[in-house]
C-alpha cells in the first residue's frame, strides 16, 4: 500500500517521471492500493487516514508496517498499534529489507 501526503501538481510530476524514466503508466501496478491525501481528503498525521487504510483493507495494525520519514506520522501510526520504521537519510527501503530488520 502507498499512503502519501501529496498534491495534484506533485502527483502529475511523479506520474510523468515514472512514464519518462521507466515507461510506467502510473504506479498502481507497484502497490495493492494507493492513497493520496489530495484525493481522499485526509492527511497524515491525522489518525483518520491510517484508520481508513486499515479498515478498507482489513489490516491488523500489529501485522502492518508503516515506513515514513516523519516522526509525527510515525507517532500517530504507533498510537494506533501499527508497526513502524522511521526512515532517515541515507537509509533506503531496499537497504532496510536487505538487512532483514524487524
Amino acid at each position: 500500500f502507498l499512503l502519501s501526503n501529496i498534491n495534484q501538481i506533485h502527483y502529475d510530476f511523479i506520474m510523468d517521471y515514472l512514464k519518462i524514466e521507466f515507461g510506467f503508466d502510473g504506479n498502481s501496478h507497484l502497490f495493492e492500493k494507493t492513497y493520496y491525501s489530495h484525493l481522499v481528503g485526509k492527511r497524515k498525521p491525522d489518525a483518520a487516514i491510517f484508520e481508513q487504510v486499515l479498515n478498507e483493507n482489513n489490516l491488523n495494525p500489529a501485522e502492518t508496517l508503516f515506513i515514513d520519514d516523519s516522526p509525527q506520522h510515525i507517532a500517530t501510526a504507533q498510537k494506533l498499534g501499527i508497526q513502524t520504521y522511521l526512515m532517515a537519510a541515507p537509509d533506503s527501503i531496499q537497504a532496510l529489507f536487505n538487512r532483514g530488520e524487524r
